[in-house]
């Protein structure tokens, strides 16, 4: 900087640096004001993750694991299970299914363990 003041120089480089700091301030509260509601995909997909969560824990809690026990064997076989009420079943015409499948001992041919996969489809 010489004595009577700032070169051109000086003076483009500080708006060039102004220019980018606004851009980012900009972008980041225009994301942030948008909220998730509005964020397309990735919300659908949250909510698809919890539909799947909520029928695993529901086929846990009511499936009986010992002989006798108060709850319902789980049989193998495909299920549909309806998704409650809202944006994903109502405007994405959103569906939900499960599959239950015996894993057996290769050696006795005795069910070690069963196999359950969720699927959450939408249209959008």
């Amino acid at each position: 900087m010489n004595k009577n003041g700032m070169t051109y120089l000086e003076v483009l480089i500080a708006m060039i640096i102004m220019a980018l700091v606004s851009a980012g301030v900009y972008t980041t509260f225009s994301l942030t004001a948008q909220g998730p509601a509005s964020s397309g995909a990735g919300s659908l997909d949250i909510q698809a993750s919890s539909y799947a969560r909520d029928t695993i824990e529901r086929l846990k809690s009511s499936v009986s694991v010992a002989p006798g026990g108060t709850g319902a064997p789980l049989v193998a076989g495909p299920y549909i299970d309806d998704l409650p009420s809202g944006y994903l079943k109502d405007s994405c015409s959103g569906k939900r299914t499960y599959v239950v499948e015996d894993v057996k001992d290769p050696a006795s041919g005795a069910v070690i363990y069963k196999k359950v996969t969720v699927t959450v489809k939408w249209n959008g």
